[in-house]
């Protein structure tokens, strides 16, 4: 088994598809309407830089 390094990026409405999967997929995670893309994109667009997703290779493997 190789490990993989974990790569830190500026979350954008690019991951949303992925980022609302990975979402959906934890169990006892709560979704709100402002987690809805129109929201979400005016809070990215508000606050650039704050929320961030996790890599692993290819596979996003953490949000925030």
């Amino acid at each position: 088994m190789t490990s993989k390094d974990v790569v830190i990026e500026p979350m954008t409405m690019a991951h949303y598809d992925d980022v609302i999967a990975l979402w959906r997929a934890a169990p006892g995670m709560g979704l709100s309407p402002s987690d809805a893309a129109k929201p979400l994109a005016a809070y990215l667009r508000r606050n650039p830089g704050l929320s961030v997703i996790a890599r692993e290779g290819d596979e996003l493997v953490g949000a925030d």
